[in-house]
């Protein structure tokens, strides 16, 4: 295991100690599972996942506009 050295703001780490005292667990397991959590996004799941659902919404809400589909650009201006 690696060790790190953290340098933050007296009130930071304190809150940090309420939070894990709250969980039942160390700062030192707190800032670990930020850190796995921080690399398990960046490997792009996350934001392929993001992606995913935003087509998804789009496929739920979208719609066809007007009363008819057109074709291509002229039938468009066919009136």
């Amino acid at each position: 295991m690696t060790k790190l050295t953290l340098t933050i703001d007296g009130s930071a780490a304190e809150k940090a100690r309420l939070v894990a005292q709250r969980r039942q667990t160390t700062v030192d397991c707190l800032v670990q599972s930020l850190i796995e959590s921080l690399s398990a996004d960046d490997d792009g799941a996350a934001g392929q996942r993001a992606c995913e659902a935003l087509d998804e919404s789009f496929r739920l809400v979208s719609a066809p506009l007007g009363g008819k589909p057109w074709n291509d650009r002229d039938e468009l201006y066919d009136r």
